[in-house]
């Protein structure tokens, strides 16, 4: 549709290697989502530790890709 869709998952370790995670990653980026997971991105967290990272969270990460994104259509 031509909107650009970045996404930032707050994930634990525990969830993102899931077989289901992963493969819905995959999808996702397959249809041209870039989502920010990993290295560079977002980094999951030990089970049970996110409340200790909610402050920290990144969210500049998603704003300046999306701002990448729009500036990268004009």
């Amino acid at each position: 549709m031509g909107t650009p869709i970045v996404v930032l998952p707050f994930v634990n370790s525990a969830l993102a290697s899931r077989v289901a995670f992963r493969r819905s990653i995959e999808t996702l980026r397959s249809e041209g989502v870039l989502i920010l997971l990993g290295p560079g991105g977002f980094e999951p967290h030990p089970p049970r530790t996110g409340g200790n990272r909610t402050e920290a969270f990144p969210w500049h990460l998603a704003l300046d890709e999306v701002g990448h994104l729009i500036d990268a259509r004009t």
